[in-house]
């Protein structure tokens, strides 16, 4: 009994020194939570991202959990989880919410999905858990990042053309991250299941704050070219909010093409971000119900999503001005490189321009990213797929990337304009072009769409690292369940049990260190598969529970049954061991370190061994000493190599493993084992550049190991040239291969200068030299067993189209044409007012001269086949010879009836042909001169469109203004009014003599026609010019975009009526003098005696 009594005061006192190395549980100071240290229960949770990275600072975990016991909870706003991370003895909790939770009664689950942070402190030594208990505790009070508005949007900048849309209005924090559309339009084109990044900082939702549209709805192209239909102009939304916490907001839209073709069903996910930088998780899902044709251009043959950067611009809409189109597009295509593009940042094409289209068959690779960039400022958008191919079956797997500009609005002090990037279905590959999207066409897949002000294309890449493997963890939810998975068979898991022997240590040696601080010694494995880190843990004899115990209020006898809870007699061992629970079936390598060791500050390797493991299993190891070996490794000069993974392996395990340093030495440590014949291997740039045998014997223990050897490196210089014999003016992103790399890699080349490439230090073999733009490939053999220099011709040419036209818009018969790179250029001649070249990529001097006098010049970007209105200065001969034409005639016919005596058939005569002059003459004109830039915009009935016209000292040229479809209607219109007006005022001459009862009808029709026409121009015109510039009539600074450039100047401008309106208003106003002139200006008779007769 004395004995007994004895024991348990010892047990207590011991369990007292244990209690005081127990971890406190922390918590961060802006949450209200509870004492986590009271939960019962806690499990560790596997993160699967190393979150020591810097990118993977709040990074969102979102992972389903299964309880090991009973855990309480009520709700999602009602229950006992927590989760708490840490390294050592303190856990620090952080917030966290629960979703589809799966109740085993009213009050408890055994199972639910949990989202947190990971935090700014995280170290990547950090370990994550899981707490909770079983009996009712405070629930968790954590602040609500979010609010949601479910709400409409309604704005028309231009009669007819609005912004009409149902969202979700998501706020983070008081700003508005996101407008998630559920259905409605932007600017003629349908916008369901498409997300609005707005602007940092913005507190409310208006045009102007709107940064960039993602769009995840299926498309095709139809007839006529350009023009498309799909998903998009879904009417018949389904909209659900699944979740909705203080960390995480999940929505469901579901809608069908109003021709029943296409039906989306998208969840957005989005998870609370402390960081500027923003991210939407999307779960798509497309299913074609019918079968259909491509048509039209046949460029959208299916897309999966798309990013689009808009830029407008308003000399008097506020609201107007908003983003700019990034200049750079990067892709991470099927040659695991990343391929960037120029893409142009002020548009001048209407219908899209392909920048890349189905011909250049760019597909994604691996790490399935793409994104718009601004490399100057950092800015990025991008996408990150899952996966980029297990989408569909058959031929048409994977993602194909294409990109596209497009100007949709050019009027006088008003410009619109979007940058396209598309992820479609792989229906060119090999040459051959699928056009037939069929009805069993069903595709679901993750994409993360991120946004970022800082980092660029970079940022995205790394984001692409972590993301794939967060996603498979991700509970994909459609309802407010779990979606059921395909039953699956379940895998075997087994427990692995390792006995260490000839391995002193303190005793309970982790536990002290963690306590105390100290540097007290101790066992730790780490187990291995496949040369990944497996598991981890520290070496007990006497295995520990749960050592949060709670002594206070318990009468002896029950603080000696706590006590003995927190030791595991049952896993406990006579060794030091090592306990590896639910593994998979495998080979693997388990490592034994001592921590802090009495001699030397490092860890020490002091054994190791390979297990397959079939069932579970007991291993033993005997430590041994460690030794090390020093890899020397230089090439023919002598000269260190670097970056060489040198590694030694038993039976193709590596059991050590280092990079060499800049010196080319790698030092590799490992036990002392006299027995084992190791192997020595050298892996550079994906070759085995060594492979041999080493052994270690007893001197080893007290000396290291020396290995020296030499290998061959050469150099590859490539000089690529175009078909102009100048250096590319793009990058054909020059790549190394072999196929004897054991494991294969593209090794890139350095740009030295333009044309000029660099391969330093490529082991000596045989390689595929590699290059490409867009659909251009080239693929080489270089043997290379000494420095070597290459010359390559890079064949990629465009052909480039050109429309010349004149200043009126009409096509111009000859003229002289070059388009001229560093002095070099093809010069041709224009017929019939067309002509087409072809050249390679490149920023070119485009000239058209006629009779000597250079008529357009402009600045072309030429990255891909292009098609060019280009606006000359030069006059219409129609126009002219049209208007001299009348004026003679009409003069002529006036003398002529005059001298007999017809004056009234005279005056009807030149009236009419004035109104039908007016036909010829511009109507509307905006003029304006600063420093060399000329502007005039004038707006034509004949042929009916606003042509603008700008010069400045290197430039001449313009554009056809992008106007409202109604607004050329209205100008047609016109015409056939005017032509009216015209034959009513010449058949007066005819009827009035003999029908003089309707003479007064018909001149009353005829200034109707007259006063319609000007009204309805002048409201028509006043509609287009208002959100551009103010008005129909006015005065102020523009700025001018100068053509070919991104360029603008601001111009000082007037504008208002121009001659072919005033020619009408001298008509109108004779046309009511003739009606009135009896009566109103009878005095006039004595100075116009005819009159009277008229």
């Amino acid at each position: 009994m004395r004995f007994k009594k004895k024991w348990g005061i010892h047990l207590l006192f011991f369990c007292l020194l244990i209690s005081s190395f127990t971890p406190m549980i922390q918590a961060d100071d802006s949450m209200v939570t509870t004492d986590i240290s009271q939960l019962s229960f806690k499990q560790e949770l596997i993160i699967p991202i190393d979150t020591s990275l810097e990118e993977a600072k709040y990074q969102p975990i979102d992972m389903r959990v299964q309880f090991d016991s009973s855990c309480y909870a009520k709700n999602e706003s009602i229950h006992s989880v927590r989760i708490a991370f840490g390294e050592g003895s303190d856990l620090t909790e952080l917030e966290s919410q629960i979703y589809d939770l799966s109740h085993t009664d009213e009050t408890h689950i055994d199972s639910c999905s949990i989202v947190f942070l990971i935090p700014s402190e995280a170290t990547g030594s950090e370990k994550y858990y899981v707490l909770y208990d079983s009996q009712t505790v405070d629930p968790p009070s954590y602040q609500n990042h979010f609010k949601m508005k479910d709400t409409h949007y309604f704005y028309e900048p231009i009669s007819g053309q609005t912004m009409d849309f149902d969202y979700y209005q998501l706020i983070e924090d008081d700003f508005i991250i996101y407008a998630i559309i559920q259905s409605g339009e932007l600017l003629g084109n349908g916008m369901s299941n498409s997300i609005i990044k707005l602007l940092p900082n913005s507190t409310e939702f208006k045009t102007k704050n709107a940064e960039q549209i993602a769009s995840f709805c299926m498309s095709y192209s139809t007839d006529p070219s350009g023009t498309h239909t799909g998903s998009q102009w879904a009417t018949d939304i389904e909209k659900t909010v699944l979740v909705q916490g203080n960390l995480m907001i999940r929505i469901q839209i579901k809608g069908t093409s109003p021709n029943g073709n296409i039906k989306t069903d998208n969840i957005y996910t989005y998870y609370y971000n402390p960081l500027p930088s923003k991210r939407v998780h999307v779960n798509v899902d497309h299913e074609v119900l019918n079968t259909v044709e491509i048509k039209g251009n046949q460029e959208r043959e299916g897309s999966y999503c798309s990013l689009s950067t808009i830029k407008a611009r308003s000399a008097t809409i506020e609201d107007m001005n908003l983003g700019e189109i990034l200049p750079n597009i990067h892709i991470f295509n099927e040659d695991e490189t990343i391929r960037g593009y120029d893409i142009p940042t002020n548009p001048d094409v209407s219908p899209a321009d392909w920048l890349l289209s189905s011909t250049d068959d760019e597909d994604l690779g691996s790490k399935a990213w793409f994104c718009m960039d601004d490399p100057s400022a950092g800015n990025v958008h991008g996408f990150i797929f899952d996966k980029n191919s297990g989408i569909l079956e058959g031929s048409d797997d994977g993602i194909q990337v294409k990109t596209s500009v497009n100007q949709h609005v050019k009027l006088p002090g008003l410009e619109a304009d979007t940058g396209d990037l598309y992820a479609l279905r792989n229906a060119y590959e090999n040459g051959k072009h699928s056009t037939t999207l069929s009805d069993d066409v069903h595709v679901n897949f993750n994409v993360e769409y991120i946004a970022a002000s800082t980092g660029g294309y970079e940022i995205v890449d790394k984001e692409s690292t972590l993301y794939q493997s967060l996603i498979k963890d991700r509970p994909i939810t459609r309802g407010n369940q779990t979606e059921p998975q395909e039953p699956q068979d379940e895998k075997e898991r087994y427990t692995l049990t390792v006995l260490v022997h000839n391995a002193p240590s303190f005793p309970l040696g982790s536990l002290l260190a963690a306590g105390t601080g100290r540097n007290i010694s101790y066992l730790t494995a780490e187990l291995y598969r496949e040369n990944d880190l497996a598991s981890s843990g520290s070496a007990q004899r006497l295995q520990l529970g749960d050592i949060n115990i709670d002594l206070e209020g318990k009468t002896f006898s029950e603080k000696i049954q706590t006590i003995r809870s927190i030791f595991d007699i049952k896993n406990s061992t006579f060794f030091k061991s090592f306990r590896f629970p639910n593994l998979e079936q495998g080979t693997y390598l388990i490592k034994i370190y001592k921590e802090n060791p009495i001699i030397g500050k490092e860890r020490k390797y002091i054994g190791y061994a390979i297990t397959e493991l079939t069932d579970t299993a007991k291993v033993h190891i005997t430590c041994k000493k460690e030794t090390s070996m020093d890899v020397l490794v230089f090439d023919q000069n002598n000269d260190g190599i670097e970056k060489i993974l040198v590694s030694i392996q038993q039976e193709d395990i590596i059991i050590s493993e280092v990079i060499s340093d800049v010196n080319g030495t790698a030092h590799l440590v490992l036990p002392l084992d006299s027995k084992s014949l190791l192997t020595l291997q050298g892996l550079y740039q994906g070759f085995s550049v060594f492979n041999q045998e080493v052994k270690f014997g007893f001197l080893d223990r007290l000396r290291t190991q020396k290995e020296t050897i030499t290998i061959d490196l050469y150099d590859l210089d490539v000089e690529v040239i175009d078909t102009l014999g100048l250096a590319p003016a793009i990058n054909p992103n020059p790549l190394v291969t072999s196929d004897e790399m054991v494991q294969p890699q593209n090794i890139q080349a350095i740009q030295k200068n333009p044309g000029i490439y660099e391969f330093t230090d490529l082991f000596s073999n045989t390689y595929n030299l590699k290059m490409s733009y867009k659909s251009f490939k080239i693929d080489e053999i270089i043997d290379l067993n000494q420095d070597t220099s290459t010359k390559i011709l890079f064949p990629a040419e465009f052909i480039v189209n050109i429309e010349l036209l004149n200043s009126y818009g009409l096509p111009m018969d000859e003229a002289s044409f070059s388009l001229i790179r560093e002095h070099l250029g093809p010069r041709v001649s224009i017929k019939n007012g067309e002509t087409s070249v072809k050249v390679p990529p490149g920023t070119y001097k485009l000239d058209i001269s006629s009779e000597n006098d250079v008529i357009a010049a402009q600045q072309v970007e030429v990255k891909g086949d292009k098609t060019l209105t280009i606006i000359s200065n030069q006059g219409s001969m129609i126009h002219t010879l049209i208007t001299a034409f009348l004026l003679i005639f009409g003069v002529g016919s006036c003398i002529f009836l005059m001298r007999k005596q017809k004056k009234r058939f005279a005056l009807h005569v030149f009236l009419s042909i004035i109104i039908i002059l007016s036909i010829f003459q511009p109507w509307w004109m905006l003029t304006g001169e600063t420093d060399g830039v000329n502007i005039q915009t004038t707006t034509l009935l004949f042929p009916s469109q606003i042509i603008s016209l700008t010069s400045s000292a290197d430039t001449i040229g313009g554009e056809i203004s992008e106007v409202p479809e109604e607004f050329i209607m209205i100008l047609q219109i016109l015409i056939y009014l005017l032509i009216l007006a015209a034959i009513l005022n010449l058949s007066l001459v005819f009827i009035f003599k003999r029908f003089r009862k309707i003479t007064l009808l018909i001149r009353i029709l005829t200034i109707v026609c007259l006063l319609l026409s000007m009204v309805l121009f002048y409201v028509a015109m006043s509609e287009v010019t208002k959100v551009g510039i103010g008005g129909f009539s006015g005065s102020d600074t523009l700025p001018i975009t100068i053509p070919g450039t991104a360029d603008q100047a601001d111009v000082s401008c007037s504008w208002g009526p121009s001659s072919g309106m005033f020619l009408l208003l001298i008509v109108f106003l004779g046309s009511i003098f003739l009606l009135f002139q009896k009566k109103i200006f009878p005095f006039i008779q004595r100075y116009i005696p005819f009159l009277d007769k008229i």
